[in-house]
């Protein structure tokens, strides 16, 4: 009990925990290697060659989105084709729809909760106290 209570009050700081208080947090080094993996799955048995560049190109989408691909052609001297351009620029605006979904359900979903909060509370209160008003109770 002794060996794990510095490490439980180290991560149950204020500070630390206030950070994630309305954030959608995630473990960002899962999503980096979800990408890896998108790329070049393990069942695929690629090399090592192959994994580096997936990790590199990984790593680039995850820092500056799908076109930074585009920006690393035109560095090499290849100009990208309309297609290219094209089915980039699609998967940058699924991306932003995409968040933007999620952030939308997700302030609905804040919105529910503090409905069934309150409703909660009213019908604690109805419990606690009785019916106080209502039609024919003064007669």
């Amino acid at each position: 009990m002794q060996v794990i209570k510095p490490i439980f009050n180290a991560l149950s700081r204020p500070q630390l925990l206030e950070g994630c208080l309305g954030a959608n947090t995630q473990n960002s080094n899962e999503s980096l290697n979800q990408l890896v993996w998108k790329v070049c799955p393990k069942v695929s048995g690629c090399g090592p060659l192959i994994t580096q560049i997936a990790a590199h190109d990984a790593a680039m989408i995850f820092n500056d989105g799908q076109m930074s691909r585009l920006k690393v052609l035109r560095r090499l001297g290849i100009k990208p084709g309309a297609n290219a351009v094209s089915a980039h620029f699609k998967a940058y605006l699924s991306r932003i729809k995409q968040s933007e979904k999620r952030f939308k359900n997700n302030t609905v979903e804040a919105r529910t909760a503090k409905r069934r909060e309150r409703l909660r509370k009213v019908m604690a209160n109805k419990k606690k106290e009785g019916v106080v008003y209502g039609s024919g109770l003064l007669e």
